[in-house]
């Protein structure tokens, strides 16, 4: 087999597991590839991420680059980390396995190897700021960084789900929770079913019922579990305001968060020979799916509402915050004023933030009539709450 920059990457680059079993799935065409000096260029392309590599034969060093914000964000052509800290994306990662090595260069494959970001002379300023963005429109500008904030928090998502693991998505709403899980089920090619959590739904309406005529009526769990079992498909099953299920559901729902073994399945007349999801309802009786095509993932906006103990035990929780970099597109005192609201939902004290949706109709950087609609629902959901935004607006000089 001939060797490759990924043999390299091996010697100096940061390689982790979720990444490496993401990169594995990827199929990229074969890269442009020249030779000038002592040096190996390769670019390539996967989707719309742009990808290169440069290997410098005279002094064990290689350059990469990739344009998608997964690299960014894991600090890849960040200064604070650099070269000393890189860590390659699923794309460079892949695209590394297909950058052939001429065998007519030396290269010392067990010498400790420097895996630099290729900033092409520029400096970095924070791989998350689209280099474009400069030349949008404001309101664009804000879709933009709102748009890297959701693909970031689609990839630690997708991590956990990688490792085999429930991620118990934490974030007020408007954060993103959603729009981050049908980017994982596109981009693995996914059947995604959705369902978001009401105090009026029972474990029948989440599983499914049986009419006394013999009609089925499958619910979200049913629909996900079948289409895994009978049609070998892959599904990412998303259950939203899970804290919202009343207690019934909730119980009905927590169950196929682990997984059962074969045997033990079999022992309950379930015909597999893989592990299972399983759970099942008074009106339709068990279902199942084999675990390994079913990934699960659970979302809640927990603040004013106890988590149960047990939930907890079964999930991995992920937390979706505000991201500065956004807040640093407005003026001070605007990004502060939306900070604070994001900070009073997270400590209990408000019931929901100034939402991305709202921040993208901001017209400049010190656009504060954005807050006015923010106001007016605050106020009717919890005049307190209210009360203490038009203090905090008060107090930053509006």
């Amino acid at each position: 087999m001939p060797n490759t920059i990924f043999d390299l990457l091996k010697k100096g680059a940061i390689l982790e597991s979720g990444r490496l079993k993401r990169a594995s799935k990827l199929s990229l065409s074969a890269p442009t590839a020249k030779t000038r000096g002592k040096k190996t260029f390769w670019t390539g392309a996967y989707k719309t991420y742009n990808l290169e590599m440069i290997l410098h034969h005279d002094k064990s060093e290689v350059e990469i680059a990739c344009s998608c914000p997964d690299w960014f964000a894991a600090g890849g052509a960040q200064e604070s980390e650099g070269s000393l800290n890189t860590r390659p994306c699923k794309h460079l990662l892949a695209f590394a396995d297909k950058c052939v090595i001429p065998p007519r260069f030396n290269v010392d494959f067990l010498a400790p190897v420097d895996i630099r970001p290729l900033t092409k002379g520029k400096k970095s300023t924070g791989a998350k700021k689209n280099t474009t963005s400069a030349a949008l429109r404001f309101g664009e500008q804000v879709s933009d960084e709102i748009g890297v904030a959701i693909t970031n928090l689609s990839f630690d998502i997708e991590e956990i789900l990688l490792d085999g693991q429930v991620p118990l998505v934490i974030g007020p709403t408007g954060c993103g929770k959603t729009s981050a899980h049908r980017m994982i089920a596109l981009r693995n090619k996914q059947s995604l079913v959705e369902s978001a959590g009401a105090a009026s739904y029972s474990d029948a309406d989440m599983v499914g019922i049986v009419h006394v005529n013999g009609d089925p009526f499958p619910g979200p769990l049913a629909d996900a579990f079948s289409a895994a079992r009978e049609m070998d498909e892959e599904v990412l099953l998303f259950l939203d305001e899970f804290t919202r299920f009343n207690a019934r559901a909730q119980e009905a729902l927590m169950r196929p968060l682990l997984p059962i073994a074969a045997d033990a399945a079999q022992a309950m007349g379930i015909d597999t020979d893989v592990p299972v999801r399983i759970t099942s309802a008074p009106f339709w009786g068990t279902e199942w799916g084999p675990a390994d095509k079913i990934q699960m993932s659970l979302a809640c906006n927990p603040w004013g509402t106890s988590i149960d103990p047990a939930l907890i035990r079964r999930t991995t929780p992920v937390f979706a915050g505000f991201p500065d970099d956004l807040a640093e597109l407005f003026s001070d005192k605007v990004g502060q004023a939306i900070k604070a609201s994001w900070s009073a939902v997270e400590d209990g004290r408000w019931p929901l933030p100034i939402e991305y949706q709202a921040l993208a109709k901001a017209k400049s950087p010190d656009d504060a009539t954005i807050f006015r609609a923010y106001s007016h629902r605050l106020r009717a959901i919890d005049p307190a709450a209210a009360d203490g935004f038009s203090a905090t607006l008060q107090s930053l000089g509006f």
